[in-house]
């Protein structure tokens, strides 16, 4: 979730280091906490570009790129630099190569595109970009949240009893929706429960967990209120908190985030500011660190394979990695094809992963099929993609051959302050989208 990422600036501002008139919006599929080398690197190159020395400013675009391979964003940088150098050959190469990761760039509002412009390959480039922006729309809503300032951000599920529970970012507490659609407090607001994010429901245990995080995007906040979080363990039965565990102190920028369950009842912990993941053991009193910080970027969903041997760990700058339970080792899977940046959710169907992109645009969710063994990428399948009722997608859940999901989170509604923006909400939408055909 997007409360604790660090943006990384020089990437963020690619538009303008381009020779764009003004610097683009927010791109939050970069926001990440990112080694200070890359962004120095990519600020060198910014400024070079503003120099008008276009040569330096494409030997450390590439610099950058061989730190971040494969980054879309990194690639449109170099891009705009060769563009500007003369070199159209290499520029058009490399927004082909972004066309085919399906990352959408607006090019139109690009100054460092005027050289490409009378190029053929460029108008290709323009037409793959069109196409996959293009709304792909099979869900149903599943239901609307009459409470406007309720903001859900995650949804669980019970198989036992058919109830959803939804997580608030704005109201601090947790609610249950029955299979008859009623809606009634699981958890109430309390000084000790901030805006609740990531949920998993431990049926078998009558569990739900959940993470906390402290922060002004929350009713009531303090005006200096402190960036915190924690896990909290309620009882599936009546929402009474049984245990609290919160984020580790010896671990600086630390913020949790995300969680996955196993079968033996251990909890796995994202932690989106420290890029690492911690793990609570069955009966443990901590967190443990499992994957130490700085291996990822920024941390966001988990989830588990079929077998609980692999941890499949979703890095908002970089893309999906599987982590082997036993060992902790860490393999980014690497593919072709669609690009995997900016995954919030991430659920499982089957032996395949569902993934939620809130961080590219526009927003989608994409089917990864994994190969033998589950430790590869074999294919890349968007599912829907700029439906009319995002206001950003966040979490979902799987419920039978359904993907329930929010899409609706509207996060973005608070002023800097972080004063809701109550005029500018809509009722939190969910939605049902099919996986089969």
């Amino acid at each position: 979730m997007r409360s604790m990422r660090v943006v990384l600036v020089g990437i963020l501002v690619v538009t303008a280091a381009c020779g764009d008139a003004e610097p683009p919006a927010v791109d939050a599929a970069v926001e990440a906490s990112v080694v200070q080398d890359l962004d120095a690197v990519v600020m060198s190159a910014i400024e070079a570009h503003r120099a008008g020395d276009y040569d330096r400013a494409v030997e450390l675009s590439l610099q950058a790129e061989a730190m971040l391979p494969n980054h879309p964003r990194l690639l449109f940088n170099t891009a705009c630099a060769l563009a500007l150098s003369g070199d159209t050959e290499a520029a058009l190469d490399r927004l082909e190569r972004i066309a085919a990761m399906q990352y959408a760039v607006d090019l139109e509002a690009s100054a460092s595109m005027a050289p490409l412009r009378d190029q053929p390959r460029f108008d290709g480039v323009l037409r793959a970009m069109a196409a996959i922006t293009e709304p792909i729309e099979k869900s149903a809503v599943a239901f609307t949240v009459p409470d406007r300032t309720f903001l859900v951000e995650g949804v669980a599920h019970d198989p036992a009893t058919g109830d959803l529970f939804l997580s608030s970012l704005y109201l601090r507490r947790i609610a249950r929706v029955t299979p008859e659609g009623e809606m009634v407090a699981f958890t109430e607001p309390s000084k000790d429960l901030w805006s609740m994010l990531g949920m998993v429901v431990d049926s078998e245990n009558s569990r739900l967990w959940s993470i906390t995080v402290g922060g002004p995007r929350m009713q009531n906040a303090a005006k200096d209120e402190p960036l915190q979080s924690a896990l909290v363990e309620f009882s599936l039965i009546d929402g009474s908190e049984i245990a609290r565990f919160d984020a580790p102190s010896d671990i600086e920028g630390t913020a949790l985030d995300s969680l996955a369950v196993g079968g033996d009842g251990a909890v796995y912990v994202s932690d989106s500011g420290a890029g690492a993941i911690h793990r609570l053991r069955p009966g443990g009193k901590r967190l443990e660190a499992m994957v130490p910080p700085g291996t990822f970027l920024s941390t966001q969903g988990l989830e588990l394979s079929a077998d609980g041997s692999i941890l499949y760990a979703a890095d908002y700058g970089r893309g999906v990695a599987a982590v082997d339970v036993e060992s902790g080792e860490v393999r980014f899977l690497e593919h072709d094809g669609p690009c995997l940046l900016g995954i919030d959710g991430l659920e499982r169907h089957g032996d395949d992963l569902i993934a939620i992109q809130n961080g590219i645009q526009p927003p989608r969710v994409v089917r990864i099929v994994l190969g033998p063994g589950g430790d590869t990428i074999t294919a890349v399948e968007t599912l829907e993609r700029a439906h009319h009722l995002y206001r950003e997608p966040t979490l979902g859940t799987v419920v039978g051959d359904d993907l329930i999901y929010v899409a609706a989170s509207q996060w973005r509604s608070f002023d800097a302050d972080g004063k809701l923006l109550v005029d500018q909400l809509v009722e939190p939408t969910i939605l049902r989208l099919p996986l089969t055909e």
